[in-house]
């Protein structure tokens, strides 16, 4: 986020030229690093003490759950297909591509049962309201350097060890309602093979929406619905580089063939 200010029209015409060049990674929308708050190897990642954690408690039922609900119901219209691929999952590693800043709420909403810790960039870390409201809701924010990724993985392996769920964006940017599945990121893969958890791969589609809205952005063109796909589960016995890439393009894959099954069309960025 920034104190600049790009139009939705403004910001979807910065990925389409993203795409031309193939560099789907990049952020579109503009960062602010003076709301942020920094990311360092001493980063509380779970509670420390009965004060904080009755405050995490208190702002995620009393704040977050409303508008989780509020957002999913009225703004996103999000719908849930494949949660039985969900049965007999204690822990495990959630990929879908962003599409939405919102997009972690419809993904709390589609593992519904199961606590959903969220990985975000570093400058998601906001100071603030908004900040205290997504830490209370499970974030986990990357370090800003290699010092804290030690820090990081202990957090991602202790939330495995709750028996919660992770979610990363393997596409690691946000493209506001992109359409298209963009190339993964070793990251999820490397701590679902390094935790031995399985892969919960998720792809989020867009329809008409059912009740119409609009704003001055028009924030919310479309309905949300995410497709919980089937579970790949990792060799832990296998080489370590290919059996994560092993693991990364069956993910892919597998949203792949929901993109091209929902849309009717092959995967491509040549349109």
């Amino acid at each position: 986020m920034s104190k600049e200010h790009l139009t939705r029209a403004q910001v979807r015409a910065k990925y389409l030229e993203l795409e031309k060049q193939g560099l789907f990674d990049q952020h579109v929308d503009p960062i602010d690093m003076s709301i942020v708050i920094p990311v360092t190897k001493d980063y509380h990642y779970y509670p420390v003490g009965v004060k904080e954690a009755f405050s995490k408690w208190a702002r995620y039922n009393f704040i977050v759950k409303p508008l989780m609900h509020k957002v999913n119901h009225r703004y996103l219209e999000t719908t849930v297909v494949g949660r039985e691929n969900l049965k007999g999952i204690k822990s495990a590693m959630v990929i879908s591509n962003h599409v939405h800043m919102f997009d972690c709420m419809a993904l709390k909403k589609a593992m519904k049962g199961h606590y959903l810790n969220i990985v975000a960039a570093s400058f998601n870390n906001f100071k603030g309201a908004l900040g205290d409201g997504m830490r209370a809701s499970g974030m986990l924010p990357l370090p800003e350097n290699f010092e804290g990724m030690e820090h990081f993985g202990d957090a991602i392996a202790k939330s495995f060890k709750k028996n919660h769920y992770v979610l990363f964006y393997p596409e690691q940017s946000e493209w506001w309602y992109y359409h298209k599945l963009r190339p993964f990121k070793d990251g999820a893969f490397h701590y679902a093979l390094k935790d031995n958890v399985p892969i919960i791969p998720c792809f989020i589609t867009f329809a008409p929406r059912i009740r119409p809205y609009s704003d001055a952005d028009g924030d919310y063109p479309e309905r949300i619905i995410v497709h919980i796909l089937k579970p790949i589960y990792p060799n832990p016995e296998a080489d370590y580089k290919t059996e994560r890439a092993r693991l990364k393009d069956a993910a892919f894959e597998e949203c792949k063939k929901c993109y091209e099954n929902v849309y009717g069309k092959p995967l491509s960025y040549k349109e």
